[in-house]
């Protein structure tokens, strides 16, 4: 949730938020009937978004002051189940990305898939850190044009970012992921005696 304030001196401003292919999100001229400022309060998906500020009138001349309150939205966590896979339904919207949590409870190998519903629909996946650093990313594999990542992870807290290739698409798309950690010979999600005897025979 997103909250743009445009106070200005004496004349009348409009604020918009808009995507950077252009396509128009929110704007507003007068906060109320007897306030003159700007004020938009959008709920907005993941990605990059452009602001601009401008007079009701091209004649009109004055300073102004811009503000920005950002209310971060809980950020979903991928269930991995008991052998460490999980498979998460989205919907993309054009210039939309979409967030999820990964949580590597300890080292091990991750592989996350993203694959269209549509021929048609370009995906792209990047992997960030705790900090927001990216630490890995694809935008087609194979001969497809889905996306997929595989890695080594140490344990922490890791977010998933989907999107479409240069955000121009949109569309239906399915996400998996399987964690594979180091001892689990087996791929059950666990390790246990069994991995020690699948290791103990190699």
């Amino acid at each position: 949730m997103f909250t743009t304030n445009c106070s200005v001196w004496r004349i009348f401003r409009v604020v918009s938020f808009s995507r950077p292919s252009g396509q128009l999100v929110g704007e507003n001229d007068n906060a109320s009937a007897d306030n003159r400022d700007s004020r938009l309060t959008l709920d907005l998906e993941p990605g990059f978004y452009e602001i601009e500020a401008s007079a009701y009138q091209a004649s009109s001349v004055g300073s102004y002051q811009l503000s920005v309150v950002r209310e971060p939205r809980e950020i979903p966590i991928l269930e991995l189940d008991e052998s460490g896979s999980a498979a998460v339904q989205g919907r993309l919207q054009l210039g939309g990305e979409q967030w999820f949590r990964l949580n590597m409870i300890r080292a091990g190998l991750a592989t996350l898939t993203v694959q269209g519903d549509s021929a048609k629909l370009d995906t792209r996946i990047t992997l960030l850190d705790e900090f927001g650093d990216v630490v890995a990313e694809n935008d087609d594999f194979g001969d497809s044009i889905g996306s997929r990542v595989e890695i080594l992870l140490e344990a922490g807290e890791y977010v998933v970012v989907v999107g479409s290739y240069l955000g121009q698409q949109s569309g239906d798309y399915v996400l998996q992921a399987e964690v594979r950690y180091e001892g689990d010979a087996d791929g059950d999600g666990a390790v246990d005696f069994r991995d020690f005897l699948i290791l103990s025979q190699n």
